[in-house]
């Protein structure tokens, strides 16, 4: 009978720690969705009435067009409308910091949630 008591602790441990385990999981990779909504939401970026989402397509484009010594430009927006970019150098300087940011955010928020390791140091 005392044999029977033990087992059945033995397997409530094991089947406690397996659903702790289940639930970190979850928890983590809902953490990590979370953090790269935030991303997507942090780099996008308004001026002149359009909306564009920064990244090193769009960074890269404008670096090229300043190369080429074009100082304006007509600039397609996230819903393909034309956006008349007065400055570019500016512009370029003005996203390339809006990135930089959103990604020194995200970073920070994922080390945090790969250092995190269990489920309430993931949700604090």
């Amino acid at each position: 009978m005392k044999r029977n008591i033990e087992l059945g602790n033995a397997i409530d441990e094991r089947l406690s720690a397996a659903l702790e385990r289940a639930n970190y999981q979850l928890t983590l990779n809902n953490q990590k969705q979370h953090a790269r909504q935030k991303l997507d939401a942090d780099l996008i970026y308004a001026t002149n009435g359009g909306i564009f989402k920064v990244g090193p397509e769009l960074i890269s484009f404008i670096s090229t067009l300043i190369s080429m010594e074009h100082e304006d430009g007509v600039i397609l927006d996230m819903n393909k409308n034309p956006i008349d970019v007065p400055d570019l150098k500016n512009f370029l300087q003005d996203i390339v910091a809006h990135y930089y940011e959103a990604m020194n955010d995200f970073m920070l928020e994922f080390k945090k949630i790969q250092k995190a390791r269990k489920t309430d140091q993931l949700v604090s």
